[in-house]
């Protein structure tokens, strides 16, 4: 008896034969085209997710510009302020025997201020403070002004 053996070549194992015998690709998997509920329901959940996130940056962008021209709306009044006391820092204190303050209000910002002599020197402080919808907030500015003897 004799046997025979039956010899495939690797690359065809599991690849269909054309009619003349030699080995074709896989053809693709048959259904319908487009997408599934699946996909489109993650597609959609995805968006939503970045719309609510651009939404929310949006108003906090909105939220820091407004804090940004409250503080400098703020720095703007001190620096006023810090240059009327140096035109005049030194004669008032001088007169008045060693400090000086004073308040006001300039617009939406109440300001408050102090000169004390310090030898030659006059220490200023400029406090100036803002309602906003969340609070007041309040930044101080100090600074030394030089007398001539």
């Amino acid at each position: 008896m004799r046997s025979s053996t039956l010899r495939i070549p690797p690359c065809a194992i599991g690849r269909r034969a054309g009619p003349d015998g030699t080995p074709t690709a896989p053809s693709p998997p048959q259904g319908p085209p487009g997408f599934s509920l699946v996909e489109l329901c993650v597609g959609i959940l995805l968006l939503e997710v970045g719309v609510l996130v651009l939404a929310g940056t949006a108003g906090s962008i909105v939220r820091m510009t407004v804090v940004g021209g409250r503080e400098g709306g703020s720095s703007l009044v001190a620096a006023s302020r810090l240059e009327e006391l140096r035109a005049s820092a030194c004669s008032a204190v001088t007169a008045a025997g060693g400090t000086v303050s004073g308040a006001s209000t300039t617009g939406p910002y109440a300001e408050r201020w102090t000169v004390t002599a310090d030898g030659p020197m006059r220490a200023v402080e400029v406090a100036v403070s803002y309602e906003d919808g969340r609070g007041t907030h309040s930044t101080v500015y100090e600074t030394a002004i030089g007398c001539a003897p």
